[in-house]
């Protein structure tokens, strides 16, 4: 290889400038007392030579040589791009600095620690590099945990807080998917359904990750992939409760087959996916799904819940979905219900397809303030939201009179298909008066005109009498 350079690469910025010590001085122009030349001309070797002489440096070395020329730097690089494209299959990506480089190429020669394979399946995981993860769980599981290698933290710091996994110090441990876990509890499936990464979820799935693991909030892969997903991840989540549904099918094949051998030990009970399941917050994945506005996670969610009325329009892909068990509807947070948040939120499709499923429109969670969803639509301001609920749920009923007493006992309302207007929150609000003390007039002039007792509320009138902007409102629902 030609040692002459040009200007540009002569005058080319970086730590190539500086003087380092050459990693080996049979490699590198290492001089001997009494000698004016190298011991070996490595720099007149092909580069396809060099190439494969550096591919054998340890990484300090490696880092080393980078440092002593341009040349090397071009040798370098073309190390670094056959390591990567052997292991993940494709080109090298731009890194965002010389040392996340280095500690990528690290990691990849040291597929025998949990600290070391987790960063790189968590790295593979958001960038759907199916092929990478796929390669280094066949080089990583199975295999017994060697020594945590330090040697490098000098040059690149390494956080072992980054591995969470329960493989603690014993070297005669072999290497688990329950030992890949971030920071946080979260693991590689985690990052995959969050981003809808189909083909990295199967191939986590394939080495046995589960797709019930749950993080320090109590989050699981399937509740990243209904309230996280970008897209939102539909296909990931058809794909988990197609897999769940066949793990049921497989464990009951297989305790019916136990019936019938007395020898053999009934086996472990064996977890199963709940729809229902709540994280840390109290937020179920139909909460979460509701809440961030994911028709698609909602309409799926209800099909697989045993809800036939979210079929109609549905996809293809969704029609074939199992069952998997039966979906509350109701179960929510002190902020109100799924359907409540929704109503809040504005999401006119998500709110759409839970009165269709049947949710209560009037349900409230007596841990919270007694907010319906009407209410909740009546204080944010969203009259598309009130003008559906009143229309599909017109009002039939009134609680007026139930709320002129005790106000500390909660007495929800007994219509779950009729929109009720006189029902006050813990506050002794209604929908009417928190959309007025709000100034939403839009809002307060649809629920005047729907109101078959106007006048009971008149007498917010004198509550009014200090804000201006609010008397307006009010003076609105009667014209």
């Amino acid at each position: 290889m030609s040692t002459g350079l040009s200007w540009k690469m002569k005058n080319r910025p970086g730590s190539w400038r500086k003087h380092l010590p050459a990693p080996s001085p049979s490699l590198i122009q290492a001089y001997s007392p009494g000698r004016d030349r190298p011991i070996f001309p490595f720099n007149d070797l092909p580069y396809d030579i060099q190439e494969s002489v550096l591919r054998y440096l340890p990484v300090v070395d490696l880092i080393r040589s980078r440092a002593v020329s341009a040349t090397f730097i071009i040798v370098y690089e073309g190390v670094v791009c056959t390591e990567f494209a052997s292991l993940a299959g494709v080109p090298k990506p731009k890194f965002s600095s010389i040392a996340n480089e280095f500690q990528f190429l690290y990691r990849c020669r040291h597929l025998t620690h949990p600290v070391h394979v987790t960063p790189l399946l968590l790295w593979a995981a958001a960038r759907d590099q199916h092929v990478m993860i796929k390669r280094i769980l066949q080089k990583a599981l199975g295999k017994r945990i060697s020594r945590l290698v330090t040697e490098f933290d000098e040059d690149t710091s390494f956080n072992k807080d980054d591995c969470t996994g329960s493989f603690e110090n014993d070297m005669n441990d072999v290497m688990t998917m329950e030992m890949l876990r971030g920071a946080n509890g979260i693991t590689p499936l985690h990052v995959s359904c969050r981003n809808d990464h189909v083909k990295s979820t199967m191939e986590l799935i394939k080495a046995g990750g589960d797709v019930l693991a749950r993080d320090q909030k109590l989050q699981t892969p399937f509740y990243h992939a209904c309230a996280l997903g970008q897209g939102p991840a539909i296909n990931i989540l058809r794909t988990i409760i197609k897999h769940c549904h066949f793990l049921r099918n497989v464990v009951r094949a297989h305790k019916e087959r136990e019936s019938y051998d007395p020898e053999v030990e009934p086996e472990k009970k064996i977890r199963d996916i709940d729809l229902n399941m709540v994280s840390s917050e109290g937020k179920t994945c139909l909460y979460a799904a509701a809440e961030r506005g994911h028709p698609g996670v909602v309409r799926t969610l209800l099909i697989s819940g045993g809800h036939t009325s979210a079929k109609e329009n549905a996809p293809t892909e969704d029609l074939e979905l199992p069952i998997l068990g039966v979906l509350d509807l109701e179960k929510g947070t002190k902020e109100g219900t799924p359907l409540g948040v929704a109503c809040a939120g504005g999401k006119i499709k998500t709110v759409t397809l839970l009165l269709e499923a049947g949710a209560n429109v009037n349900g409230c969670d007596p841990r919270g303030e007694w907010q319906t969803p009407l209410f909740l639509a009546s204080e944010n301001g969203k009259p598309d939201i009130i003008e559906l609920l009143l229309d599909r749920c017109p009002p039939a009923s009134s609680s007026a009179a139930r709320h002129d007493g005790d106000r500390r006992t909660f007495a929800p309302p007994t219509d779950q298909i009729h929109c009720d207007l006189d029902f006050a929150s813990k506050t002794g609000k209604t929908p009417l008066f928190i959309a007025c003390e709000k100034g939403k007039a839009q809002c307060a002039k649809l629920l005047g005109k729907r109101r078959r007792f106007l006048f009971f509320n008149f007498i917010l009138f004198f509550y009014f009498i200090d804000n201006y902007i609010s008397f307006l409102t009010l003076f609105t629902c009667f014209l």
